[in-house]
């Protein structure tokens, strides 16, 4: 590729991404009307045209690792294992 076409591609992708976060802060927004509107009724739900709105309370047990690490270093250290990836970026 030439210098042209890779200064190209990186523009393009920049400009995605600006366009994609702008994207994301509307529908934000949007989640945030439907939000106080189901709060101001006190839904969980409602349906209008073809579509079903949901806003309903979920419980999710998550693993806390540090915690686990503090009391169990040993069997942390046995079940854990060093992972490599490669981050691409943009700046």
């Amino acid at each position: 590729m030439t210098q042209d076409e890779l200064l190209r591609i990186v523009r393009e992708i920049k400009t995605d991404k600006i366009m994609r976060d702008e994207l994301d802060d509307n529908v934000k927004r949007n989640e945030e009307k439907l939000k106080a509107y189901m709060t101001e009724k006190n839904l969980e739900y409602f349906n209008i045209d073809v579509f079903k709105v949901s806003w309903l309370k979920t419980v999710i047990n998550r693993f806390n690792a540090e915690r686990f690490k503090e009391r169990y270093l040993d069997l942390y250290r046995e079940y854990t294992s060093p992972t490599e990836s490669r981050r691409f970026t943009i700046t």
